[in-house]
């Protein structure tokens, strides 16, 4: 039996199965959607796993052409400019000519009658030696040559430019036509079965193993337990499986958390990854996963200095979902804009500008208000924090630690500096003050040293 984290476990009902007719008809459009999307896959020769990151590059190349197709047309613009000055000018020398071969009376009279004229080749040809400093000025004949050489450029260009902006957003539509064909296929293969004792003990174990601690598994224990005693209520179940499993015990917990110089490190190693705006948060803040990919624009008050905490995105296996429903009561708060967060945030957004200038329609609009989206404007999924995080601290040296490490680290950082547990109980929205006294009592040192000077004060000998 395959399990996954938090997934709900299914009972056989003998209830009627979903219409055939549907189903199939539901199959068929998949089926339709992904055999196109392979079929662009071929044309441009690419495996499924690199559809997103060639898209990624079909889109800076895109990129690269818009750069070109500006200058060209900027050229252009320039010649044409030049074009018109030459020809104006070629239409009042004569004027300046007649005016050079007179002398005397004759001169200040021509100048008199025809100074529009004069002056405005003296005009002219200052304003063309801002071009020509050397004097050597093109005839119109031969820049007009130039402008269709140019023209014939920016047609190529263009013809490149529409073949890389199809290639770009086929291939975007191709890689998420994918990726939703996969979800459907994974969730058609989990199979419906009668659990037992065993099974559940094994779920229990996997949910260890993944680094869960004794505390949320014994939940599991209780809400597994709930469920199943429903489902017996209602006589779908003659038995409830859990009362044969084990309730997992719980052991005090020891996070990992780095330090200071530590924390600091990897913030700076980070800058280049897509990474670096939820790890500043996480270690400034010490949210929980689901609470960073949760934040949105609309959370930050950039006036009142001021970040809220109210929503939050989850993922299992049937994708990601998000939620105004925080964990406890204690999980919304709004904590002060830490400075060295607010321009790590100016910085995502003018970045996300950025992108989604470049990539124009390819640009995903659904995740707009989200702080945390990739280079494409896709929501950064949880599981791809916790499965790339490991990834960048082997990449920069640095001691492995879990995402959510992240938390502890913030917290020990504020108990060595001397912040009360209360004060770190609401910081981190815990939603009494014993979960914080148990998980953080063996680092609160300060608080240690100070007990025992007390005592060795008043049993002094």
């Amino acid at each position: 039996m395959v399990y996954v984290p938090r997934a709900k476990i299914k009972v056989i009902t003998r209830k009627a199965e979903e219409n055939k007719f549907i189903r199939d008809a539901i199959d068929r459009e998949n089926m339709k959607l992904t055999s196109k999307a392979l079929n662009i896959l071929t044309k441009y020769g690419v495996t499924a796993d690199e559809a997103k990151s060639a898209a990624v590059s079909a889109f800076s190349e895109r990129v690269k052409f818009v750069q070109e197709l500006n200058s060209l047309a900027k050229e252009i613009r320039e010649c044409e400019e030049k074009v018109e000055l030459i020809k104006k000018l070629r239409e009042v020398r004569p004027y300046h000519e007649e005016f050079k071969a007179l002398e005397g009376r004759k001169k200040e009279k021509y100048k008199k009658d025809h100074s529009g004229s004069l002056q405005e080749y003296y005009d002219l040809t200052q304003e063309i030696l801002k071009w020509y400093t050397n004097g050597h000025t093109p005839t119109a004949e031969n820049l007009e040559k130039k402008i269709e050489v140019l023209t014939a450029q920016r047609s190529q260009k263009n013809a490149e430019y529409r073949a890389a902006d199809q290639k770009a957003r086929e291939l975007s539509e191709a890689s998420r036509e994918i990726e939703e064909f996969l979800r459907q296929e994974q969730r058609r293969d989990q199979q419906k079965k009668e659990i037992t004792g065993d099974e559940i003990n094994e779920y229990y174990a996997y949910l260890r193993a993944k680094g869960l601690k004794g505390t949320s598994c014994q939940r599991h224990h209780s809400l597994l337990h709930l469920a199943f005693k429903s489902a017996m209520k209602r006589r779908i179940i003659p038995t409830n499986p859990v009362d044969q499993a084990d309730r997992p015990k719980s052991v005090q917990f020891i996070g990992n958390y780095y330090n200071a110089e530590e924390i600091k490190q990897l913030i700076d190693c980070s800058k280049n990854d897509p990474l670096h705006i939820v790890i500043v948060i996480a270690a400034y803040y010490g949210l929980r996963r689901s609470e960073v990919i949760g934040l949105k624009w609309s959370a930050v008050d950039f006036v009142g200095k001021t970040i809220s905490i109210k929503h939050k995105v989850l993922q299992d296996e049937d994708g990601v979902a998000d939620y105004d429903v925080m964990k406890t009561k204690s999980s919304y708060r709004t904590l002060p804009l830490i400075p060295v967060v607010e321009q790590a945030l100016i910085a995502e957004r003018e970045h996300q500008a950025e992108m989604k200038k470049a990539f124009g329609r390819g640009y995903c609009k659904k995740y707009e208000d989200y702080i945390c989206v990739d280079a494409l404007g896709e929501l950064i999924r949880p599981n791809y924090v916790s499965d790339h995080f490991p990834i960048v601290l082997r990449k920069n040296g640095l001691r492995k630690i879990r995402f959510h490490d992240l938390r502890h680290s913030c917290a020990s950082l504020l108990l060595a500096n001397g912040v009360q547990m209360k004060l770190i109980q609401e910081w981190l929205g815990h939603s009494d003050i014993g979960t914080t006294s148990n998980v953080y009592s063996h680092v609160d040192s300060e608080s240690k040293k100070l007990s025992a000077e007390a005592i060795a004060k008043a049993l002094a000998i």
